[in-house]
């Protein structure tokens, strides 16, 4: 029996049960006509478009999986995906496949969606999609504006230009259309048209960080530094910026950074982006000149000036001598960090001299008189001769004086020394030597072992002093 001969007669079966329920002794109950209503729309979208029911299923478990924080959402692509395929109008399907596939960065995927739901509904939005699936890219976004972002993080930087364009053609005027217009200039190299488009994005930090990129890539000092004293504000070292935003270039991340740390005043951390973004930026980019300067400035940085002395016992100790004891075993920690020359470690000391009060040995109880029992046949030496009368009783003795509690002596201090290294947050990447980086760190936690720095008199002092390679 074909599909569409069984569904006729299963509506006529519904139907004949439905009439003979109607006409039973007893019954008044009237016919539901929404449901009347939505079971003919159902059968008469299943008679004309084979499979409209089955789909609107896979639909909405799709839905039900995004809703889910722990849903798999490559399952829900997988449903999403086979209704786009057989019907290719089904702008829902076409645009929870485009959310899913952005959140889990399938860009090409969720280019090719966004765009033929743009081409579909320009004036789609995901209403089924509640405000608990925060977790979702691209819930709140206008539409063109996605199709561009997913177009410029799947490589098509033309087409996002395009698309970026047509908007502002038409009107728009959001912020975020306007850093993602600065972003695909920039990554095109068209570095006047980014400072532009950057300057139009607001005091979004990421957009006055990514304005302060373009400006010293331009090497228009003033610009870059005036957008890092805004961003500075929002965000003093770009972390929420450099993380949150994708870069359209590899590497662009670590440039952003290293930016962000030269005008934060930590050039250690600024050498290693830097350094970072040179291992990692392809071989043609424009902008491995630029970050050549910024490293031949960084490297001459003496970073002695970094070691900080702190604690209740700072103020007591000879900074001269512990930078001078430091400064003599630079050049091994140094050489302990050649083979990860993008790795950074902070050496922490902490020094703590604590007095010791020591007790002087006890004698032992004083004296106390004893009541010996008169009648006692006890001898030897702890006896007593009974005790008189009471009418010969004689005066009574004076009791020996009590000894003196002795005082404490003072110990030599308790000098304890704990060394510490750690990586300084620099995430590794996927390629890094993790084996060379704990070789690098055992090396040098051996060579701090071996620092002979001045001694604390009393309290606690902590040094603490980056090491990279040179």
């Amino acid at each position: 029996m074909t599909r569409v001969a069984a569904l006729a007669l299963a509506a006529i079966v519904v139907g004949g049960a439905g009439g003979a329920a109607e006409a039973g002794p007893g019954r008044r109950d009237r016919p539901d006509a929404d449901a009347a209503a939505e079971s003919h729309s159902e059968l008469w979208g299943e008679l004309t478009r084979p499979g409209t029911a089955l789909n609107r299923a896979r639909v909405d478990d799709a839905l039900r999986l995004m809703r889910n924080s722990t849903g798999d959402l490559g399952v829900a692509i997988d449903l999403l995906a086979t209704v786009t395929r057989e019907q290719p109008d089904q702008a829902d399907a076409l645009g929870y496949l485009a959310i899913s596939a952005e959140t889990l960065r399938r860009w090409s995927q969720c280019a090719a969606a966004y765009a033929a739901l743009y081409r579909l509904d320009p004036a789609w939005r995901p209403s089924r999609l509640e405000s608990r699936v925060s977790r979702l890219k691209g819930v709140t976004r206008p539409l063109a504006l996605s199709v561009a972002y997913c177009q410029g993080r799947a490589g098509d930087l033309t087409g996002a230009a395009a698309t970026l364009s047509a908007a502002i053609a038409r009107g728009d005027s959001s912020g975020e259309l306007w850093l993602r217009t600065g972003e695909v200039a920039m990554a095109q190299g068209r570095l006047d048209d980014a400072i532009a488009a950057f300057e139009r994005a607001g005091n979004d930090s990421g957009a006055r960080w990514l304005l302060a990129v373009a400006a010293d890539r331009a090497r228009r000092d003033g610009v870059a530094e005036a957008a890092a004293e805004v961003a500075q504000r929002y965000d003093a070292r770009a972390g929420s910026a450099g993380w949150s935003l994708l870069p359209l270039v590899p590497g662009d991340n670590d440039y952003l950074l290293g930016i962000a740390e030269l005008n934060a005043g930590r050039p250690e951390f600024a050498l290693a982006y830097f350094r970072r973004y040179q291992s990692s930026a392809p071989g043609d980019s424009p902008w491995l000149g630029r970050t050549a300067e910024h490293l031949a400035v960084l490297e001459q940085v003496d970073l002695m000036s970094r070691v900080t002395i702190e604690g209740d016992g700072a103020a007591s100790v000879d900074r001269a001598a512990i930078l001078a004891a430091i400064r003599k075993v630079r050049p091994a920690l140094v050489a302990c960090m050649a083979p990860v020359p993008t790795r950074l470690q902070e050496v922490s000391i902490t020094t703590s001299s604590v007095i010791v009060l020591k007790a002087m040995p006890w004698p032992g109880p004083s004296p106390r008189n004893v009541r010996i029992d008169p009648f006692s046949t006890r001898t030897g030496p702890a006896s007593r001769p009974a005790q008189p009368s009471r009418a010969a009783k004689p005066s009574r003795a004076a009791k020996p004086p009590r000894p003196v509690k002795p005082s404490r002596a003072t110990a030599p201090p308790r000098v304890t020394t704990t060394i510490a290294v750690n990586a300084l947050p620099l995430p590794l990447r996927i390629g890094d030597d993790a084996a060379a980086n704990g070789l690098a760190e055992d090396c040098v936690e051996r060579v701090a072992a071996g620092l002979h720095l001045p001694a604390v008199a009393a309290g606690t002092v902590r040094v603490r002093f980056p090491v990279i390679a040179r």
